[in-house]
């Protein structure tokens, strides 16, 4: 059972990403200015490219699909295994998107490390 070489970049990408975000918003919560205001810029950022390769990712489902179960799989966890990876799906789309709309709501901005931002 192997994946596509580009949906395993993608994963081990975005979990490293995903990890690395969290971290700088737990750091940025207690830092003092002008550091909290750096962290925050990189933690937007990132959840800005997070959202962006999610997309990439969920169109890559279509092209290249995961390899089958194995036999010796029981249906039920096949099951559970999809419902799983649904909703880590939803919340890989809904956490930046959440994120995006707080910091709207707060009169500021996002961006993809000030190279655009989003509207």
């Amino acid at each position: 059972m192997t994946y596509h070489p580009i949906t395993r970049l993608l994963h081990w990408s975005m979990a490293v990403l995903i990890f690395a975000n969290g971290a700088l918003a737990w750091l940025a919560e207690d830092a003092e200015r002008p550091l909290k205001g750096t962290l925050f810029f990189w933690h937007k950022s990132i959840g800005v490219l997070l959202l962006l390769l999610i997309v990439v990712r969920i169109l890559m489902i279509r092209r290249h699909p995961a390899p089958p179960y194995g036999d010796n799989i029981a249906p039920r966890d096949i099951r559970v295994h999809k419902i799983i990876s649904h909703l880590l799906y939803l919340l890989m789309v809904l956490v930046p998107v959440a994120g995006y709309l707080l910091v709207d709501a707060a009169g500021g901005k996002a961006s993809l490390f000030g190279l655009f931002s989003l509207p």
